[in-house]
């Protein structure tokens, strides 16, 4: 039993908060080794990332270009590559002195599509585009809802 009668509350209480996020209340852990995770970046990440791969969806449904290994007709565009991009214009925004690593690893993951034969250049090219300026459009939209500056990588080892 806690100090104020209830069992297991002074347990929780230092490690775990309520926090409002866009749709509703999130629960989320506070200690970390570096920083905090912010769950608006969280959130902000999936809505970039579910858009990206919407429209991309969506475009291979309608354009149905064959892919370079003879494989389906879903090339263009790459969705691993706009996923990759989305990802990585959101965590470019949350820390920008690793911009660079961030777009490193979308460009290497649209490198190696083009370099399996799953997509030619210009589907490459086309879902890093989509992926930037989609998550570039869901960041300016949920700008006052979300801080893209309070992002850790680094999870605490329980």
């Amino acid at each position: 039993m806690s100090r104020n009668g209830s069992r297991g509350e002074h347990l929780r209480a230092p490690f775990v908060q309520r926090c409002a996020a866009n749709d509703g209340a999130v629960t989320r852990v506070q200690r970390y080794s570096r920083g905090t995770v912010n769950n608006g970046i969280l959130l902000t990440q999936a809505k970039a990332v579910g858009l990206t791969a919407a429209i991309t969806v969506l475009l291979k449904r309608t354009v149905r270009e064959p892919r370079p290994n003879g494989g389906d007709r879903a090339s263009f565009p790459s969705g691993h590559t706009s996923a990759a991009f989305a990802l990585a214009t959101v965590m470019a925004k949350g820390q920008p002195r690793l911009a660079w690593l961030w777009y490193l690893r979308a460009a290497t993951i649209g490198w190696s599509r083009v370099d399996l034969r799953a997509h030619h250049t210009h589907d490459v090219i086309a879902g890093a585009i989509l992926g930037h300026f989609v998550a570039s459009a869901v960041m300016k939209h949920c700008n006052h809802h979300d801080d893209l500056s309070q992002v850790s990588v680094f999870y605490k080892e329980w």
